[in-house]
Order: structure tokens, then sequence, then C-alpha cells
């Protein structure tokens, strides 16, 4: 049976420090850390992190620290010791951001900031030259021809006829030059990301991550003042702190034309166009209720199609009905047509109406960040280094009305639904790791409910 600590949230095996000189001993830091925080972002396909350590030996001036030296950690959850799910990643010493003396000079307290490994192999390295057929392939063969990382790809983009020069770009900027192509038939963009449990990339589409079920169905993550001043239960799934911050900006979203808008896409070549008129209720957010992909629990999404305001010259329609602006988009037009293959070109589509998928990937990015929240939670989910159990995964957030005479707490249908996971801040102080989850949604609960 494996050992549980109970004193500890999590326990570091291995922290070395590798100078540049590869034929030399790493330097051992396991004991020297005082806390490091690790970020994971859905739109980055790297992590970064901040290591703090206790320099007691004048570490860096020994090294001759000049920025190209690396850091690899490895840590597990106190609760899964012998499991064999501990995490280790590499990071690239990106810079050192402070030192400062402690102990009465003695000793010196160093911030490190790091990046993961494959982005300084990256910036090494050029991509300059044509790849052909689905976007996603082509990133899966770019991030194996060029870096040898693995890439797990999770749903079917439509875009699979592309033919495209990469302008001279280094491997991780020709993936994200390309990221915006990858598009599933409903609009649902791709996320291209790293995560703190899996080796490999991810890159999965929006649509199929709102498709699967929330990861935390019997233990909800609540927030409840009066659950957390209760002493017999346990705070395994107590929301710590949250923070609603820049939310629902829908006059931004209309500013961009991604409520009520037509688009023009036009051909150079032909001299044709093609005009969409898009409207964000008929045109993604009815279709998205249709197929569940508002989320598990959630059925009430985040735009009021009756959202009118009677003005002159408005003429009382809803906010969708409107046409504020005009977007054009301009395309060679069958450049890559000729006896090699029928190839459509970087903004080019081979199928006229779906052009709408375009619009509806950015209109579906907006909102999904229009209702924002971050919460804080102990970080035992997410210490598990045998899959990705953080970015892109569902998870199931209640917050609870105070009890009124008595009555069963009742769930905020507002602030309550199913949330999907857009960054993390994983915090590591002392023995203690917590979590801040930055969250977002394209819907919440439609009715009011007692909490059980």
């Amino acid at each position: 049976m494996p050992q549980i600590n109970n004193t500890r949230d999590y326990i570091i095996t291995s922290a070395l420090y590798k100078e540049r000189d590869t034929n030399s001993t790493p330097i051992d830091l396991q004991n020297m850390i005082v806390q490091f925080v690790i970020y994971e972002h859905i739109f980055k396909p790297y992590l970064t992190a901040k290591f703090m350590f206790m320099d007691q030996h004048d570490i860096l001036g020994t090294a001759d620290h000049q920025g190209g030296e690396t850091f690899e950690i490895e840590f597990e959850n106190s609760e899964e010791v012998g499991q064999g799910r501990k995490i280790r990643k590499e990071f690239l010493i990106d810079k050192i951001e402070s030192v400062h003396k402690v102990n009465n000079d003695k000793d010196e307290m160093v911030t490190m900031h790091c990046t993961e490994i494959h982005a300084l192999h990256s910036s090494l390295l050029n991509v300059n030259r044509t790849y052909f057929g689905s976007v996603t392939g082509m990133i899966r063969r770019i991030m194996d021809n060029y870096l040898k990382v693995n890439v797990k790809v999770d749903g079917t983009n439509i875009n699979n006829d592309l033919k495209v020069l990469i302008p001279n770009l280094n491997p991780l900027e020709a993936c994200m030059f390309l990221l915006p192509r990858a598009l599933t038939l409903e609009g649902m963009p791709f996320y291209f990301y790293s995560t703190l449990g899996a080796e490999n990339l991810v890159l999965k589409d929006l649509g199929t991550m709102l498709e699967e079920d929330v990861v935390n169905r019997r233990n909800p993550y609540i927030y409840s003042k009066a659950l957390l001043s209760d002493d017999t239960r346990s705070d395994d799934y107590s929301i710590e702190d949250f923070e609603f911050d820049g939310t629902e900006d829908l006059l931004g979203i209309i500013r961009k034309g991604l409520v009520g808008s037509r688009f023009i896409f036009h051909s150079l070549l032909t001299g044709v166009s093609d005009g969409i008129e898009f409207d964000v209720d008929n045109d993604m957010f009815q279709p998205l209720k249709k197929f569940n992909k508002i989320g598990v629990r959630n059925n009430r999404y985040n735009y009021a199609p009756d959202y009118k305001y009677d003005a002159p010259l408005l003429g009382n329609k809803a906010f969708n009905q409107h046409r504020p602006r005009t977007i054009t988009e301009i395309s060679a037009g069958a450049a890559f047509r000729n006896y090699e293959g029928d190839f459509s070109d970087f903004n080019e589509h081979s199928n006229p109406t779906l052009h709408k998928s375009k619009i509806i990937s950015q209109s579906v990015n907006n909102f999904i960040a229009k209702s924002p929240l971050s919460i804080t939670v102990k970080s035992r989910e997410f210490l598990k280094g045998d899959d990705n159990h953080t970015l892109g995964r569902s998870l199931r957030i209640q917050f609870l009305d105070s009890k009124i005479d008595g009555e069963a707490p009742m769930l905020d249908r507002k602030k309550s639904g199913d949330y999907l996971i857009f960054a993390t801040q994983h915090m590591f102080t002392g023995n203690r790791a917590r979590t801040r989850l930055l969250l977002g949604r394209l819907g919440h609960l439609g009715v009011q409910t007692a909490a059980g």
C-alpha cells in the first residue's frame, strides 16, 4: 500500500539546475525551493513557471548563469505516492527576475522565470516551406519534423484541402499561424496547448470539449460561507475564493460585428464576392443548444435573443437582427488549383457557404469569455501526471444562496453551472498546493433549484 503523507499536499522528488555545459553535474535544488508557480493557458502551446529558492552557495555565480540554463522538476501528489503519476517538466530559465539578500546578507532569495523547454528549441529553428492537407495534420507534422513533440488531436476539422506557404516563422509560430483555419463543420475553433499532466501537446476543438461530461459530477465545487465555516465538512471541493472580473461586455462583441453583421468574402481571381448575413442567435446559439453544446447541465445561453432597444431608426428589432458592420475579407482565390491538385489558399474556402464557420468561430470565442470566473481550490485533483486533468475539461460549479427561515440553500442560477477550464495557476507554498482556475462558459442554469 502506498504511504499517504497527510502533512503535505505534494512532494518534490527531484529539482535539478542544469548548466550550459552538458558534461557538468546538475545542481540539486530539491531542499532549497521555497515556493513555485506553474501556469497553463489554452492559448499557449507551452507552460511557464516561476521558482523561488534559497541560494546559500552562490549557485548563480559559480555556474556563471547567462540565460541558456535549464531547470527540471519532478513532483507528485502526496496522496498518490507510488502510483506512477509523477509530473516531470523541463524548463528553460529565461530570466532571473530578482535576487534579494536575506538572513543578514548571508544568503540570497532567487526568483527564476521559466518557459517549457520546447519553446527554446522552437525559437532556434525556422520553418519556410509549403504544407498541404488538413490544418491539424500540418500542425502535427511541423511539431514532429522540427521538435519531435507528439500532438494529440481530438476533433475533425473541415479544412483538409489547404496549401499554405509558412512565411518564415519558427515551428510554434507556424502552428499558431495555421490554428485559426482549424474549424469544425459547426464553426467550433481548435485550441493548441500544453498541460501539466501530459507530455504531449493537445489540439482539440471546442465542440468536443463542450460535449464531454463534467469530470466532477459526484463532487461539484461549492462556494458557500455557511459550508466553509462548517468544521465537520471536508474542504476538498470547497471554493476558497472567487472573482468575476470584466464580465458581460456585450457591447464590445456587438462592435466587433459578432452579434449581427454582414460579411463579404471577395476573390481577387474571379472577382466574385460571397455575401453572408450573420445572426448570432440563429447561426450559433440555436444550433449549439439543439446539440447540447452549451454545457452538460446548462440550458440558458449567454445571449438573450429578446434584447431590443426601441429608439428612432432602430425599429424595435433584436440586437442580432441589426447589421451595424460590413466586414470584408479578400483571398487570392484558386491560386493553388493546377495539375498538382485542387487546393485552397489560406483565406479561401472550397464551399462558400462554409465561410460562415469562420465567423461562428470568432463569435463563440468572444461569448465563451463573456462571463469569466476565477476560483481558488485545492490542487489535489490536478496533480496527476498520467493525462490532462485541467485545460479544456469541464467542471461543475455551485454557488449557494443563504438559507432563509430554515429552508434548504438554493443554487445561484446565474453563477452556477458547467464551466470549461481555460487557464490555471498552480501555486505551491510550503506544504500546501492551491490552484487558481480561469473558467469560461456559453450558458448557465435556466431554473432555480434546491442544492443537492
